[in-house]
Order: structure tokens, then C-alpha cells, then sequence
């Protein structure tokens, strides 16, 4: 049932094989290839917003978050008969709730997690994807139409099939919060930065953080060497564990309500997975 999709980051495990996750902000090439690119993405891993879907900085929803799901409405695909299309006139919701708190596990991007090198010299991708392992709720399959294409100029719709977060290797409920940071801190100086980070619902349709670490310039695009990266969080979202990578696995401090990954950058491997986290579009 899940042979067509790709994995989550946000996002979760991250490597191929469910969801893209994962990503930034939607952009890329109009969807289905010529088909009218004149929305966002729709909803499609169940979420749990704290406090609410409309709190300033939350993720915006083309349907009112609501704990029914919604089945796809609107014109399918043209090209790609049977499909509703992201970034389409096409709308779904997968369940969605609104609550005071929440317990996550903190997920980081695959090619920060996974790759056997982080490569400089371009902006790399930094997501995180906040699990919650327990919740229940009902999702919507999604499907990358154009797997040959990058991830960045990916086609993805639904065809209506439904999952239940977490079950059969199922995507988990995403979580959103407010007051999300990442702080970079260079380790040979101990030179820290923080910077707001900001959530999106990716071509995958999960909530997932997002930060394009020297995308301002090549002035600041990260040189070789080995830096912390520091994932913060509001204390309504408490963050009581971590989701091992295949090579390298992030740390969570429950005092400090932070997680945080270690990675060294090298110029040596050019190819070595620097740029895109999980695919969001």
C-alpha cells in the first residue's frame, strides 16, 4: 500500500520509503506539470496545534482544522487521472486538533541524520518534525506522481486512501508550536546565532520547521567545520525524546526543553547530501 510514497523527515524516519517531509516554502514549477499552481499544500498527516491553528506564526490550513477528516474535493488531475493535486484548487484535511500542550519526540531532517556527509559550499537544509507518538487521528496517503523529477520540482496528490497516524508504519500526528529557535553554535569557538524558525505544511502535507542555513549569501554559507544545532521550543510543547538517525542521532535536554545534533561539515564531498531536508515544497 505504501510502495509509492516517500518518507517523512518532516519531516521522519526520513529516508525513502513514506513520506517526503520534511520542508520550505511551496514553491517549484506549476503542479502536474502545466496544471495552474495557485494554492498550498493541503493537510495530510494529521496535527495537533498549540494553542490554536490560528496563533500567530502557525502554519496556515486550506481547511478549518477540525477532528473529522476531510476527503478530497474539487477537480482531480488532468494529467494525472484519479489524483487531487497539491497546490491545486483541490482540497482535503487530514484530522486536526487544537490543544494547550503537548509531549513530542523531536525529529531532525535525514540528511543531517542519514547522510555520510554534509556538504558546504551551498544553503543546507535544517527541519524538524515534532512527533506525537500516541495521538490518534486520520490521515491522507500521498503519492510523489513524478519520482524521476528532484524533490523540489515533484509532482504530489492524493488519490482519497486514508491511513491512521502511526499504524503500519503510518506517519505520526505532527505538532505544532509557538516560539520555536535554532541556534548554531560553531564548537571550535563556541560562537552561537539564533534564529526564529518558522513552520510550514510540506509537499508531503506534514507541519514541519524549516531553516535554509546560509541561504543569505555566500558570505554565509557555513565553512568546514563542526557545529551544534540547537532546536528550542515553547514550554506549552514539552520535548521528552529524540528520533535516532542512521548515522548520527540527535540529544534532548528535558530541563532546557531543547534538542540538539552535532554535524561536521566538510568541502571535501560536494554531493555529500548538504542541501535539501526531506523534500518540502
Amino acid at each position: 500500500m505504501y510502495k509509492r510514497l516517500l518518507t517523512l523527515l518532516a519531516g521522519g524516519a526520513f529516508a525513502v520509503a513514506l513520506f517526503a517531509i520534511p520542508a520550505v516554502a511551496a514553491k517549484g514549477p506549476p503542479a502536474g506539470r502545466g496544471e495552474t499552481e495557485t494554492v498550498g499544500n493541503n493537510l495530510s498527516v494529521p496535527a495537533i496545534f498549540v494553542p490554536t491553528s490560528t496563533a500567530t506564526g502557525a502554519p496556515a490550513l486550506r481547511v478549518a482544522c477540525a477532528e473529522t477528516p476531510q476527503a478530497p474535493i474539487g477537480a482531480q488531475s488532468a494529467q494525472f487521472p484519479g489524483y487531487w493535486l497539491q497546490k491545486s484548487e483541490a482540497t482535503w484535511s487530514a484530522t486536526c486538533a487544537e490543544q494547550a500542550s503537548a509531549a513530542v519526540s523531536a525529529q531532525w531532517g535525514a540528511n543531517l541524520t542519514d547522510a555520510p556527509s554534509v556538504a558546504t559550499g551551498k544553503p543546507i537544509r535544517v527541519e524538524v518534525s515534532l512527533l506525537d507518538k500516541l495521538a490518534a487521528g486520520t490521515g491522507y496517503v500521498i503519492t510523489n506522481l513524478t519520482p524521476e523529477l528532484e524533490d523540489r520540482l515533484a509532482t504530489y496528490g492524493s488519490d482519497g486512501t486514508t491511513f491512521q497516524a502511526g499504524v503500519n508504519g503510518a506517519p505520526f500526528t505532527r505538532v505544532w508550536g509557538s516560539g520555536a529557535t535554532l541556534t548554531i553554535t560553531t564548537t571550535s569557538t563556541q560562537v552561537s546565532s539564533t534564529y526564529p524558525l518558522t513552520a510550514e505544511i510540506n509537499s508531503s502535507g506534514a507541519v514541519v520547521y524549516g531553516y535554509n542555513w546560509g541561504s543569505q549569501g555566500s558570505r554565509n554559507t557555513p565553512g568546514a567545520g563542526t557545529y551544534l544545532l540547537t532546536f528550542s521550543i515553547g514550554a506549552a510543547v514539552a520535548i521528552t525524546g529524540v528520533e535516532a538517525g542512521a548515522l548520527r542521532s540527535p540529544v534532548f535536554d528535558p530541563v532546557a526543553n531543547t534538542s540538539s545534533i552535532e554535524v561536521t561539515l566538510t568541502s571535501a564531498n560536494r554531493g555529500g547530501g548538504g542541501g535539501h531536508g526531506g523534500g518540502g515544497r
